[in-house]
């Protein structure tokens, strides 16, 4: 075999090897953040947590407002964790649902959890949510087959 075949061989396996994890890579789930609070780290923590949706390789973060394609919803409810030193830290109630229009009632429930975190880490705190939501798709997917899939319907 000549080298003048073997560049389209090349090119042409290197496409066949590609072209899946590019179709992986542009798999991702909806995800929708609310936020209800008016504490200045709540505030924070909410758009770090979008920030941190927005750059991560498995999620989409979905504008704010209704919508009827499936999601994971993320909610929010934070409040100043001492009255007299506002601003210092915040307690923050997170609930991770699955909503679509086939589950009623604002979707179905898959975990909860409060955490306290202080100015300075509402980043890193923000951040470390997104492995909990992954691990809340990936038992999805284990219990619901049929729910998991519709987070990835072409949109």
């Amino acid at each position: 075999m000549s080298y003048r075949m073997l560049g389209p061989a090349v090119t042409l396996l290197a496409l066949i090897l590609v072209s899946p994890s590019l179709v992986i890579a542009q798999t991702k789930y909806p995800v929708e953040v609310s936020h209800t609070g008016n504490d200045r780290v709540g505030s924070l923590y909410a758009f770090e947590l979008r920030e941190a949706i927005r750059g991560s390789h498995g999620m989409q973060l979905l504008s704010d407002g209704p919508s009827y394609e499936p999601r994971i919803k993320v909610v929010l409810v934070t409040i100043d964790t001492d009255s007299g030193d506002r601003g210092i830290s915040s307690a923050i109630a997170i609930t991770i649902l699955y909503d679509s229009l086939e589950v009623p009632l604002g979707g179905a429930h898959m975990l909860t959890v409060v955490q306290v975190c202080g100015r300075d880490r509402a980043a890193s705190c923000a951040r470390d949510l997104l492995s909990t939501i992954d691990s809340q798709v990936s038992r999805l997917r284990e219990r619901s087959q049929s729910l998991w899939k519709t987070l990835f319907r072409q949109r």
